[in-house]
Formats: structure tokens, C-alpha cells, sequence
């Protein structure tokens, strides 16, 4: 049986490479987006502190 091209394996390697790098991608994305929530949750509540230390200004 005769061995594969070297430029089979290194398509092969090529393709897991891609495929590990994918997986990666689509974890970070995961992560991004849930970050992305967090700032925006935490954003809100400095919105509604700022705002209530403002009002509690005026009404001084």
C-alpha cells in the first residue's frame, strides 16, 4: 500500500488546523456575546445610579 502525497497530509493538517481554529472562533464569539450583556447590564445600573444621584442634586 503506498503512502498518501505529502500534499494530502498537509491538506489534511491544513483542515484540522481550520477545523480547531473554528471551534475557537465560535467559543469567543459565545464569550463576546455574553460579555457584550454583562456591559450593557452594568452600563444600565451606573445609568440608574447617576440619574438617581442627580435627581437627589436637584431636589437638594
Amino acid at each position: 500500500m503506498s503512502q498518501p502525497a505529502p500534499e494530502f497530509q498537509i491538506i489534511v493538517t491544513l483542515l484540522a488546523i481550520v477545523s480547531e481554529q473554528q471551534e475557537q472562533i465560535a467559543s469567543l464569539t459565545e464569550r463576546v456575546a455574553m460579555l457584550e450583556a454583562k456591559n450593557k447590564a452594568l452600563a444600565n445600573r451606573l445609568n440608574w445610579v447617576l440619574n438617581s444621584y442627580n435627581s437627589y442634586l436637584f431636589l437638594s
